[in-house]
């Protein structure tokens, strides 16, 4: 499967935007849905390679990194759980990077 395929869901589609609460539900509901359908290595492999094709700076591609990390590990414990669910709840626990540190952003914006 490729990401294009896993992305197409319309739930994924639904969370718009970068470096918020809406890609970080993105990126941790992708990598679940992976984890789930392809076994958490696979899921590693396939998230890891979108984010070195699609060049972020250092401090978004960590952001993604994380939640897909968070979402994998979640996929594969709550095998019975959606996705999206395991991403909101996710979010709601708190264990999703949401935004960058604000000093992050100054010192980017900098260079």
């Amino acid at each position: 499967m490729s990401p294009q395929f896993l992305m197409g869901t319309a739930s994924l589609q639904s969370h718009p935007g970068v470096n918020n609460a809406a890609g970080a539900l993105r990126h941790a509901e992708w990598s679940a849905k992976m984890a789930q359908s392809l076994g958490v290595n696979e899921a590693k492999k396939i998230s890891d390679a979108y984010e070195i094709s699609h060049p972020n700076d250092r401090y978004e591609r960590a952001m993604d990194l994380i939640n897909n990390n968070v979402g994998r590990v979640l996929g594969e414990a709550l095998p019975g759980v959606a996705p999206d669910e395991i991403a909101r709840l996710a979010l709601e626990a708190g264990l999703l990077q949401t935004s960058l540190p604000p000093a992050m952003i100054f010192h980017e914006k900098r260079k």
